[in-house]
């Protein structure tokens, strides 16, 4: 590929026939000392005065003393030239001061939504459904490095205030791919590592069987893959209700995603191996990438592949925690109290589990079978011997 296709890659147009700048010329329509000046959408949010006292600005970070502008309501500082690409909208109430997002424990992030799903993730992954599911690579192609510097900067110092329907859909999928990436301990825990990569082993192995006949659009999977993905549904269940929560809400979009493959080319398999090891990853030792976590890459990707193949039976959706929050001191996310069904969704219901039920049963009767033949053959052994002793 030359430098100028990697180029056009790297920079992707924006959904919208303008391009960026064109987006954010637009001049203030409000009176003021700053009617005349270009506002980016977020800018003209706020109720601008000339800054009165040196601060830091916080689109770009650095110290304004002089051409700087503050907002009355919320006291945002900013250059009078960011204002053009400010990204933090006016909340009417004073902004916090600078929020530590990337690379902080999980924990720390999750425990001020009601939920558990950080506010970063929705955010991103909103904006990305909303205009951005049929762009070529839409995960695979990286933002312009500055702008996802400058937008990691964004969430930090405006958290949910953040306006993202003026920049590139790539610069945004690539701060959600580093907020993952840079999480002290993937959302799947370190403990869990070992017992999924055997599990991706193990489906490695096994092939969909394809049911022909009349009306069939899904391949039949074999009773060992079903088995594999029980297991799978039955260790993301000891997850913490946080941790779960936010993977569920994740490979959801990621689902989304993947039902435009025609047009994005971001497949299931493609997916799996862009978030594979940095949903799920050991834990390092050292500094270096050990050579046992590069053999497993593989592996890593095959775990989200089947979570995304397979959301419906690993996320069920009866025991969806999203819908409701589980009872005071009580961290299982599985809670179906004050759950009411509707006449569909309990046929739904019973046929996943009645299904469930005859894949159960088939694999007892596999099994009687062979401790009955087992049975006859040792029977049949002894009473050989014992007339040869007879005899």
């Amino acid at each position: 590929m030359s430098s100028a296709d990697d180029l056009d890659e790297r920079e992707p147009p924006s959904p919208s026939d303008n391009g960026i700048n064109e987006m954010t010329s637009e001049m203030a329509s409000s009176p003021g000392p700053f009617r005349n000046a270009l506002l980016s959408k977020a800018a003209q949010t706020h109720k601008l005065r000339k800054l009165r006292a040196p601060s830091k600005c916080r689109e770009c970070d650095s110290l304004v003393v002089f051409q700087g502008a503050e907002c009355e309501e919320c006291s945002l500082a900013c250059h009078k030239k960011c204002l053009e690409t400010l990204a933090i909208q006016c909340g009417h109430k004073k902004l916090h001061g600078r929020l530590h997002l990337f690379g902080v424990d999980f924990t720390l992030a999750a425990k001020n939504n009601p939920d558990g799903i950080p506010f970063i993730i929705k955010k991103c992954t909103s904006e990305i459904e909303n205009r951005a599911l049929n762009i070529k690579g839409i995960y695979r192609v990286n933002g312009a490095k500055s702008r996802v510097e400058k937008l990691c900067q964004a969430f930090e110092n405006g958290k949910d205030l953040v306006e993202l329907s003026d920049l590139y859909p790539h610069d945004i999928s690539n701060v959600l791919k580093l907020y993952l990436r840079q999480l002290p301990e993937p959302l799947i825990l370190f403990r869990h590592y070992n017992e999924f990569i055997g599990l991706a082993k193990e489906s490695q192995q096994v092939n969909t069987e394809e049911v022909d006949g009349p009306g069939t659009e899904k391949p039949h999977l074999s009773i060992e893959l079903n088995r594999i993905i029980f297991k799978i549904r039955d260790v993301l269940k000891q997850l913490p209700r946080a941790h779960y929560n936010t993977l569920q809400f994740l490979i959801r979009h990621l689902c989304r995603v993947a039902e435009k493959q025609e047009e994005n080319k971001m497949t299931a398999s493609n997916l799996g191996i862009i978030f594979g090891p940095t949903l799920i990853k050991p834990r390092q030792t050292d500094a270096e990438v050990s050579l046992s976590s590069l053999v497993d890459y593989p592996y890593q990707a095959r775990i989200v592949e089947l979570l995304i193949l397979h959301s419906g039976k690993i996320f069920d959706l009866s025991l969806s925690p999203l819908s409701a929050s589980p009872p005071a001191g009580e961290s299982s996310p599985f809670e179906l109290k004050g759950t009411n069904f509707s006449a569909e969704d309990k046929e739904q219901h019973l046929k996943r589990h009645s299904k469930s039920l005859v894949d159960i049963k088939e694999l007892c009767l596999r099994f009687l079978r062979k401790s009955h033949q087992s049975t006859v053959f040792k029977r049949g052994r002894n009473r050989l011997l014992a007339n040869r002793i007879t005899m």
